[in-house]
């Protein structure tokens, strides 16, 4: 016997939204990545060029008096040739200018090619190429931001007395002029002194060297480069020693921090999962009221790969029980126990590097 035909106007199915396939998201948020990236490029080459304008400004106002505004043959090209004296400078004031002014540019590039292909290819897998990738974008992007706070705030005399501001004489002219030649690098800034980017990227890429590599004679070879980068940047005259220094320290506050955010998001999110029963993992909350634990986390290659962080900073992980510590062991952790500055720095470091990328992958799994 034939079954009866279902209502025409019956309820519709209803469609579920399927989730893109791991490595789309992958892309997608890398490709994110480098917009950010791009981004912060653009507000740090405004910051520079904002800077030379206030130079120049300052320049004509002060050095030069009124007859400056006059101008020259150099004000009708749009550049300005000042003859200020340059900063006092220990290290400068010492140094021959010996070395081609663009060695540095080429050593900076160097450094990130090299890098970037290296260390992508010691990395394992596709998933973890990606991951590298984005961790050197985005600290790369977060010393830029940093650095267009520094150039935009302070305006530093040039290092040289030869260089030209490039004077912007409209909104047009700083739109499509300015900007893709300064961006291109066809034209340089005189006053985006601190701190040194090209030493921010030697640095960058020697400690992610450091994290990778397989063999102590990559972190060598990188090391060697680097230092080679940093003497370019002083006989070249583009910074100032104060801006050198400022670069190292900078770089290695990012790239610790951010790694431990990561270490302390993975804690409390990763291994939250093999946590049973009263068991809680380390927060960002007053571990000094806790019992020490009894759980490690083992170092392992599947841990490496379920979680997406090196196996290194898993080793010896230790899970806390959630119940009370008796007043004189908390008294006596607090004074060891190495808090976090902050409780939502972690949660943007493991969004940021895509931690909730590999745990929706693993719970897919």
């Amino acid at each position: 016997m034939a079954e009866p035909m279902a209502a025409v106007g019956g309820p519709k199915r209803r469609v579920r939204w399927r989730r893109p396939p791991l490595v789309v998201c992958e892309l997608l948020f890398t490709a994110f990545s480098i917009l950010s990236l791009l981004a912060v490029g653009v507000l740090m080459t405004l910051a520079q060029v904002w800077s030379d304008q206030r130079w120049v400004k300052w320049s004509r106002s002060e050095l030069h008096g009124a007859d400056a505004a006059a101008g020259d043959g150099h004000h009708a090209r749009g550049d300005v040739m000042l003859h200020a004296k340059p900063l006092s400078d220990v290290v400068l004031d010492n140094l021959p200018v010996t070395w081609y002014q663009h060695t540095a540019d080429a050593l900076v590039n160097a450094a990130l090619i090299l890098g970037i292909a290296g260390c992508c290819i010691m990395a394992r897998g596709w998933q973890a190429r990606l991951v590298f990738i984005r961790r050197v974008i985005w600290m790369a992007a977060l010393l830029y931001l940093i650095r267009t706070v520094t150039i935009g705030v302070t305006t530093m005399p040039p290092t040289i007395n030869e260089c030209r501001p490039r004077v912007v004489r409209d909104v047009a002219d700083l739109l499509f002029v300015v900007l893709p030649k300064m961006t291109s690098g066809e034209i340089s800034a005189c006053t985006d002194k601190i701190f040194s980017g090209h030493t921010s990227m030697f640095m960058l890429m020697f400690l992610m060297w450091n994290r990778y590599a397989r063999h102590w004679g990559f972190v060598l070879f990188s090391a060697v480069h680097t230092l080679v980068g940093i003497a370019s940047v002083l006989f070249t005259r583009m910074h100032y020693t104060v801006d050198v220094v400022l670069a190292i320290l900078v770089v290695f506050l990012v790239h610790h921090t951010y790694f431990v955010s990561l270490e302390t998001a993975t804690r409390q999110r990763g291994l939250a999962a093999a946590c049973q029963g009263g068991y809680a993992p380390v927060a960002s909350r007053d571990t000094a009221r806790t019992h020490s634990a009894s759980i490690e986390v083992a170092a392992s290659e599947d841990a490496e790969k379920s979680i997406g962080v090196p196996a290194e900073c898993l080793s010896g992980t230790t899970l806390h029980f959630s119940a009370p510590a008796p007043a004189p062991v908390a008294d006596a952790a607090a004074l060891l126990t190495n808090r976090s500055p902050s409780s939502w720095l972690p949660t943007i470091v493991a969004a940021l590097d895509g931690l909730w990328l590999r745990e929706q992958a693993n719970q897919a799994s």
